[in-house]
C-alpha cells in the first residue's frame, strides 16, 4: 500500500507536537512560566515549546512562507484541546494568563519584533489588492498552503487572543 508524503503542515505539526523544551534558567521566560508548571504541566509544556517554535518559525519563514498560518492553527488547536473548547474555566484562565501573555512577550522581543505582524499585514494587503480581480472565487479554495478564506471575507492568520484591559 502506497502512502502519500506528508504535507509541510503535517510535518510541522508533528515536529511541534513532539517538541519538548526545558527552559534554561537564563531564559527570559523562566520566571514568567515558573508558576504554571505546578498548576498544569500540559499547558506549561506548550508554553515552553512555543518559546522555541516561535523563534524557529521566524527563522524558517523564507523557506516556508505559510508558517504563520500553520503556527496559528497549531496553537488554536492546542488551546481548544487543553481548555476543552474554553469550557474548562480554570484551564482557560491559565491559558490566557500564561500562553497568551507569552505570545505578547514573544511579539515584543526586539529580535523577533514584527515578523508575524508584517506577515499579517502583507496577507491583508494582498487580499485587498486582489479582491477586485478575483471573479472565479478560486482564492478561497482550500489547499495545503491556503490560509486565505475569501468566501467568508476573513483572513485567519494571527493567533487570536482575548486580553483583559
Amino acid at each position: 500500500m502506497y502512502s502519500s508524503p506528508k504535507s509541510a503542515k503535517e510535518q510541522l505539526f508533528e515536529n511541534w507536537n513532539g517538541k519538548e523544551v526545558n527552559l534554561l534558567s537564563s531564559s527570559p521566560y523562566t520566571n514568567f512560566l515558573k508558576g504554571l508548571k505546578e498548576k498544569n504541566i500540559d499547558i506549561h509544556n506548550i508554553a515552553c515549546s512555543l518559546t522555541e517554535i516561535y523563534v524557529d518559525s521566524q527563522l524558517t519563514q523564507s523557506i516556508n512562507p505559510n508558517i504563520c498560518g500553520f503556527l496559528n492553527e497549531w496553537l488554536n488547536n492546542k488551546k481548544r484541546i487543553n481548555t476543552d473548547n474554553e469550557k474548562d474555566i480554570e484551564k482557560t484562565k491559565l491559558w490566557n494568563n500564561y500562553v497568551e501573555e507569552l505570545w505578547i512577550k514573544l511579539e515584543q522581543e526586539k529580535e523577533l519584533r514584527g515578523w508575524f505582524r508584517t506577515f499579517i499585514k502583507n496577507k491583508i494587503g494582498l487580499k485587498q489588492n486582489l479582491q477586485g480581480y478575483i471573479s472565479n472565487g478560486l482564492l478561497g479554495t482550500s489547499s495545503e498552503y491556503s490560509d486565505l478564506h475569501s468566501g467568508i471575507n476573513r483572513i485567519h492568520i494571527s493567533y487570536h487572543f482575548a486580553r483583559n484591559s
